[in-house]
């Protein structure tokens, strides 16, 4: 409980900076705020994709049927994540560039990733034998997380896969030394551009500047990274419990 309730005020802490603290990213203008919640649900996209995995290789190892149900309740949060950061995107993208979508190379890869979880839950509910559906999801879990590193990190920097937004991890590698003040706004460069799953046009100008140069931009956008992961414990943490909940239920009819 105690928990809920710094995570409450942790919140309540980032809408505040968000809106009220962090001054506008040079270039973005009133649209900085949504920095601080859309790459936090992209985060979160492949945090839980990635827990969802872990689980499957639990029941695959241990032919528990709750680990099966953990999972289920991970890629679900996850599938939920990565349609809101998708949502944000667009809707940056929308007022940035006057489209919601493009099919750039990073837009196209999330679709993709969508689909690819979609028929995760598809064969979820196509399967009504316990175990079997256990079994049968639990491998196609971990074939579908395989695919996440690659549409998330991999195949928007491929040769010829280019897209409208500029590759500024690529830049920040290739720079021969990073030292100080400058190392820290590359990396927050990094983090500001390459981790939305959904955006649009790269911009010129100002917008090719560190959203995250002022350093109130940058403990904004940590301190809601952390929230948001917090968010993310708790939710997992309710799922899970619901889950065992139901467990002793069917235990107790038996």
């Amino acid at each position: 409980m105690i928990w809920n309730i710094i995570l409450f005020f942790w919140m309540v802490l980032v809408i505040f900076g968000a809106f009220l603290f962090a001054p506008y990213a040079d270039g973005h203008g009133a649209l900085t705020p949504i920095l601080y919640f859309h790459v936090p649900m992209a985060w979160l996209a492949v945090i839980a994709f990635l827990t969802g995995a872990v689980y499957s290789v639990l029941y695959l190892k241990n032919k528990e049927i709750r680990f099966d149900l953990y999972s289920e309740a991970a890629n679900k949060l996850g599938f939920l994540f990565a349609v809101l950061g998708t949502i944000t995107g667009a809707v940056w993208a929308k007022m940035m560039w006057h489209s919601y979508w493009n099919w750039d190379p990073r837009q196209s890869s999330i679709f993709i990733l969508l689909l690819i979880y979609a028929a995760y839950f598809a064969l979820r509910s196509a399967v009504e034998q316990p175990e079997r559906r256990a079994a049968l999801a639990s491998v196609y879990d971990l074939l579908a997380f395989v695919t996440v590193p690659f549409f998330v990190f991999i195949m928007p920097r491929m040769a010829g896969m280019e897209g409208l937004h500029p590759d500024v991890i690529g830049d920040a590698v290739r720079s021969q030394a990073l030292s100080g003040t400058a190392a820290i706004d590359s990396l927050s460069s990094a983090v500001s551009a390459d981790s939305i799953l959904a955006d649009g046009k790269s911009a010129s100008g100002p917008d090719k500047q560190s959203a995250m140069s002022d350093p109130r931009i940058l403990t904004v956008f940590l301190v809601s990274l952390a929230g948001f992961t917090g968010l993310f414990a708790v939710m997992l943490r309710q799922r899970i419990k619901l889950t065992d909940f139901k467990l002793k239920l069917k235990q107790l009819e038996k």
